[in-house]
């Protein structure tokens, strides 16, 4: 392993967030460590040793937070490991029944949590003095002793988004904030979060009063409440024709005034209007991610896809991808080289094992590109069962350089990429892509995972049981997680970065068929630094052959 690759294992050990929580059953607090990057709620569900008696959200957290001396009311949901105190004592109460059925359901998905403490922004409201404290959260906080509640915000955010991911709070978008200790210092809640950082807030929440007739009156001109879409506006009337004669000037003076006061509610309904379709269209409709591509690196993708073909037997029922990695060296799987091998092994007609590096529409049978195999050529025994790759030889040259001048050694722990991309030969098909691979960070995908197969109980396994066994074992543990539509016979298919580069081999993954339909829980990959690492200590006279981009001296690499 080179320098580079033990300095940052280093740095991700160091990110371990030590914290104490009381537990409700154990009648003490217990020592929990948590990941930078997790959220408390995770942190906590993945500890060895049980600590809560209930699920995370049926309770009140009170944490010491960074930057801040005194106990504040947390969101575990949101809030990460990173902003806790080393060693803080969180204090842990239990929701009477009457506020769980209060508190709506959490409405963030970890997979939008923020990544990271740079990414975040922490604000706080004040609820000691704040007389309509009662009545902006779901529930009354007055009995936990607590001045602030943190809020958690990704820097983009605005004030606005915050509180309403949050959960905890009564139509944010009708209060009106002002720095704590100076009233007329208000803040619209359309503020960037990140431009808040660390402030402490006062709420004011804007409450109509309705009478219940929905008129009142002022001396002798009654002034009666007129619907214009979901706003008010006042109409002014005379009580009667013979008054109205009497006080016509009046009653002209207030028409203008009405007209005038119509014409500026329409303006701010319009607005309002225009403000929440815009968020519709933010929240609902639009991509929660840029999904966009260069043309430059579409161009890199469509040649090497060039080098990427469709393995299998001759008439064989096993299929699986593999790729080119020099000119006459493809690697794949190694569970697809020995099913494959098995089939062949099983007929009489002992059939050959070719690639097709030119499979590109369904049903085709001419200009397949086909190149034969010889399975007994596993390039200086470059291959291992638990890491699940092997390099084969072909019996001719591919026709391409191959890829290994592409490959990029890549810690999955320090993967920034928000997307990647696979191409491949999804269920023995023509060869696919698939451009928007969503990955799932290395500390939340195992409770993400695990959260999918609980929400479908029909399963011949017990999920709470067998699923977690299996999610917890080291076959996971050097793996990057994604989401694709790439399932079957995708295995050994190459796994590109933003830049073109081949980061990943796609190896295995959680699918289910019901009804005809497939569909996956989460995929994965396995990075192409595990395969080089592996090489390099056990094969380290191929190095230079398989890994072009990477050939240095033995020495060199120390």
């Amino acid at each position: 392993m080179s320098v580079d690759c033990v300095i940052c294992s280093l740095a991700a050990m160091a990110t371990e967030i030590i914290f104490h929580v009381h537990s409700d059953f154990a009648k003490a607090y217990i020592q929990c460590s948590g990941q930078e990057n997790q959220t408390l709620k995770e942190a906590i569900e993945m500890q060895i040793n049980r600590v809560l008696s209930c699920p995370v959200n049926e309770y009140i957290f009170k944490a010491n937070v960074k930057g801040h001396t005194e106990q504040v009311i947390v969101n575990p949901n949101i809030l990460i490991c990173g902003w806790l105190e080393e060693g803080t004592k969180i204090q842990t109460y239990s929701l009477p029944k009457s506020d769980k059925k209060k508190l709506p359901t959490p409405p963030v998905n970890v997979e939008n949590v923020p990544n990271g403490v740079p990414n975040q922004s922490l604000f706080f409201l004040n609820i000691d003095r704040d007389k309509n404290a009662r009545i902006f959260t779901h529930i009354s906080y007055d009995k936990y002793k607590v001045k602030n509640l943190c809020v958690s915000s990704a820097n983009s955010d605005t004030l606005l988004k915050a509180l309403e991911k949050d959960g905890r709070f009564m139509k944010p978008e009708n209060w009106t904030l002002s720095i704590r200790g100076d009233n007329l210092s208000k803040v619209p809640v359309e503020t960037k979060a990140n431009c808040c950082e660390k402030y402490f807030f006062d709420v004011e929440f804007k409450t109509r009063k309705r009478t219940s007739s929905g008129v009142s009156e002022s001396g002798a001109v009654k002034i009666k409440k007129e619907i214009i879409g979901k706003d008010e506006v006042t109409d002014v009337s005379s009580p009667s024709p013979m008054s109205a004669k009497r006080a016509s000037p009046v009653n002209s003076f207030h028409k203008k005034i009405l007209e005038s006061a119509k014409s500026h509610a329409k303006k701010l309904l319009a607005q309002n209007n225009r403000r929440k379709l815009a968020t519709l269209i933010e929240t609902k409709f639009s991509k929660l991610i840029d999904q966009s591509k260069s043309v430059w690196l579409m161009e890199e993708l469509v040649s090497a896809s060039k080098c990427v073909g469709r393995i299998n037997a001759e008439s064989g029922r096993v299929t699986g991808t593999c790729f080119l990695v020099t000119e006459d060296v493809i690697l794949t799987n190694y569970h697809v080289y020995k099913d494959i091998n098995d089939d062949a092994a099983s007929r009489q007609d002992k059939p050959k094992v070719k690639v097709s590096f030119n499979h590109m529409w369904p049903n085709q049978t001419l200009n397949l590109g086909e190149v034969e195999v010889d399975m007994k050529d596993i390039r200086a025994q470059c291959q291992d069962e638990s890491l699940d790759y092997i390099f084969l030889g072909l019996k001719n040259k591919g026709g391409q350089p191959g890829l290994s001048g592409k490959i990029s050694l890549v810690d999955p722990k320090n993967f920034t990429n928000e997307v990647v991309t696979i191409i491949g030969h999804p269920d023995g098909r023509e060869k696919l892509i698939d451009p928007d691979c969503r990955i799932i960070s290395q500390h939340t995908w195992r409770p993400e995972l695990l959260k999918r197969i609980q929400k479908r109980q029909r399963f011949e396994f017990n999920p709470l049981f067998t699923c977690k066994e299996a999610i917890m074992s080291d076959k996971y543990k050097q793996k990057i997680a994604y989401d694709t539509t790439f399932f079957d016979c995708s295995s050994g298919s190459p796994v590109f970065d933003d830049q073109g580069k081949v980061i990943a081999m796609h190896t295995c993954g959680w699918v289910e068929k019901r009804a005809g339909i497939k569909f996956s829980f989460m995929e994965f990959a396995i990075p192409m630094e595990a395969i080089y690492n592996h090489c390099y200590n056990n094969f380290p006279q191929v190095v230079a052959l398989l890994f072009q981009s990477f050939s240095m001296n033995v020495d060199e690499q120390d």
